[in-house]
């Protein structure tokens, strides 16, 4: 759906002369510490009006300070109509975007994604929109009168390699029901994807922390706030909602970034600049700096597999052990008697299995395997079972279990779901 990525073509400079009249906030420039800090923002640009003292052409060129200033790598953004981030662009043209608008194509107000296009490649992006029909554009049903929707992007660091998932949204401004749904959504939708990557999310939530929003995503979503987790905090006074008058910020902090996994945060800042007293919009944008560290690889990566006979010879068991998740690079076997077996070369202190079924490789999610068990060997002729899943239908399972020595692993399907083949993208294997 709207896949089709926008391809900008040029490339500039952009220099900043600080004049006299402006304030100095927040903001640092590009993040030190070399390349592996990644400087995220998240920014309510408030929509384009075209008159009075805060019209878009008074705030652009202060904005456009601000960010040029601020250089932030990925940037999630709300409230933006098409001619006003298309204006962004001309302003940072080392920048490309995701978005869609909120009522389809253009129409109405965007949750888009910045990212420096020289730094960062989008692999996979989509769109659902925060009511019980998430897939369908435009919807509402939790009492918001106004349509809310997450635009998430899987990105490629370049020069790094390393994957991770951004995630950009904007809650209601009165619903109460509609907000704590869409924190329960966006849970929903997150435990989709592949659980080995991290997960960065940014929005402006109209909800100040502690609430049940903010308590969903955290305990529920297992999200950190980068506020709370940063070894720096720059600015702890002001709020995020500045009304255009007030300096302070308001009382709460109601933009958030949010991060799940392998990620340590250095820095959090709210940044306050003003321009000869213009504020650039209604909210001050949050920033955090922060260090994605490389998650632990699979002990079984690589390692001989054996299986039950193959749907085809494209499909062998050695494709549930080769790191990819994508391309329809998978184990598929149509036996009565179903298995997967891994050799993992010597004994290890095996403590989590991942398992990417048929819905995680774009297949029907009814194909994902149903009731399966995994079973642990030192010898590979005396097996225990160290997992009985039954009933399952989510696209990727992740099973912890006490540390136990293991050589050997196999998955033995008992339930292949709607379908009789079964097909297993691939088995992580996790210990040391």
């Amino acid at each position: 759906m709207y896949n089709k990525l926008k391809v900008l073509s040029f490339l500039a400079m952009v220099f900043i002369v600080i004049l006299p009249g402006m304030s100095l906030a927040a903001g640092t420039g590009e993040a030190e510490g070399g390349n592996k800090d990644l400087k995220v923002m998240s920014y309510n640009l408030r929509y384009a009006s075209s008159s009075g003292s805060n019209s878009w052409e008074v705030r652009r060129p202060v904005m456009a300070q601000l960010l040029n200033k601020e250089k932030p790598d990925i940037m999630g953004i709300q409230e933006g109509l098409y001619h006003q981030l298309k204006d962004l662009h001309a302003d940072m043209p080392q920048y490309d975007w995701i978005g869609i608008g909120r009522q389809g194509g253009s129409r109405d107000e965007y949750t888009a994604v910045f990212y420096n296009k020289n730094k960062f490649t989008p692999l996979e992006y989509d769109y659902f929109w925060l009511s019980d029909t998430p897939n369908v554009i435009g919807s509402k049903t939790w009492g918001n009168q106004i349509t809310r929707m997450v635009t998430w992007v899987k990105f490629e660091d370049v020069k790094t390699k390393q994957q991770f998932y951004f995630m950009n949204t904007h809650f209601d401004h009165i619903s109460v029901p509609a907000r704590e749904n869409s924190a329960e959504l966006i849970v929903q939708k997150m435990n989709a994807l592949d659980p080995l990557l991290p997960v960065i999310l940014t929005g402006d939530f109209n909800v100040a922390p502690n609430t049940k929003p903010y308590q969903t995503l955290i305990n529920e979503g297992k999200f950190a706030d980068t506020w709370v987790e940063a070894e720096t905090r720059i600015n702890e006074n002001l709020g995020t909602f500045n009304g255009f008058q007030d300096p302070t910020g308001g009382a709460n902090r109601i933009d958030w970034i949010l991060v799940k996994g392998n990620i340590s945060v250095k820095e959090a800042a709210i940044n306050n600049y003003t321009k000869n007293g213009q504020y650039p919009s209604d909210h001050y944008p949050v920033i955090a700096t922060m260090v994605i560290e490389p998650h632990e690889p699979s002990l079984a990566i690589g390692k001989p597999a054996t299986g039950s006979q193959a749907c085809a010879a494209s499909e062998g068991p050695e494709k549930a052990f080769d790191g990819v998740t994508i391309q329809n690079s998978k184990f598929c076997t149509k036996t009565p008697a179903k298995w997967l077996q891994v050799d993992l070369g010597s004994s290890y202190e095996v403590s989590k299995f991942i398992i990417y079924h048929a819905g995680f490789g774009g297949e029907s999610p009814s194909m994902n395997t149903k009731d399966f068990n995994i079973l642990i060997s030192e010898d590979g002729s005396t097996w225990s079972t160290a997992v009985q899943a039954l009933g399952n239908t989510a696209n990727v399972t992740t099973h912890a279990i006490s540390p136990v020595k293991a050589r050997y692993v196999k998955l033995e399907v008992t339930n292949s779901g709607s379908d009789e083949a079964a097909r297993i993208y691939e088995v992580g294997v996790y210990g040391k």
